[in-house]
C-alpha cells in the first residue's frame, strides 16, 4: 500500500489502515485482489480520488507487467442492489451516465444536464 501511496502522491501509513489482505481471483492464478479497510473515510476518499487520476499500471508498482491497476471502493449489499436498479432502466429511458462516487449513486441524462443523487428506490423512478 505504501508503493501505491507514493505513486499517487498520497502517503499511506499503517495507522491509516484497519485491515489489508489479498483475495485470490479464481479465473487467473497470477492476479489477486487486495481488500483494504481504511481507518477514516476521508483518507479513503482522498486515496480513491488520487488513484483514479493516476491511472496506475502494474509496472508502476513492481516488475509485474503493464496491465492496468484498478482501485475502487467497495459497495455494501443494499447499495449494490440500488445501483443495479438504477443501471437497468438507464438504456431504456436514454440516460447516459450512472456512477458511484464516495459511496453515493449519481445519474445524469446527458453531459450538460444536472445530476441526480439516488439514495432510495423511489429515486430510481425519477430516472425513468
Amino acid at each position: 500500500m505504501a508503493k501505491i501511496g507514493d505513486k499517487i502522491g498520497e502517503p499511506i501509513s499503517t495507522s491509516d489502515l484497519e485491515m489489508c489482505h489479498r483475495v485470490p481471483v479464481p479465473k487467473t492464478a497470477n492476479q489477486h485482489n487486495i481488500v483494504v479497510l481504511f481507518a477514516r473515510r476521508t483518507e479513503r476518499d482522498a486515496i480513491l480520488d488520487e488513484a483514479r487520476k493516476a491511472k496506475l499500471l502494474g509496472i508502476d508498482l513492481g516488475p509485474t507487467g503493464a496491465y492496468p491497476v484498478f482501485i475502487n471502493g467497495q459497495l455494501w449489499q443494499e447499495l449494490k442492489r440500488l445501483l443495479g436498479q438504477a443501471i437497468s432502466p438507464k438504456c431504456e429511458v436514454g440516460w447516459r451516465f450512472v456512477w458511484v462516487r464516495n459511496s453515493h449513486i449519481h445519474a445524469r441524462r446527458a453531459k450538460n444536464t444536472p445530476g441526480l443523487r439516488i439514495t432510495h428506490a423511489s429515486d430510481v423512478a425519477r430516472v425513468t
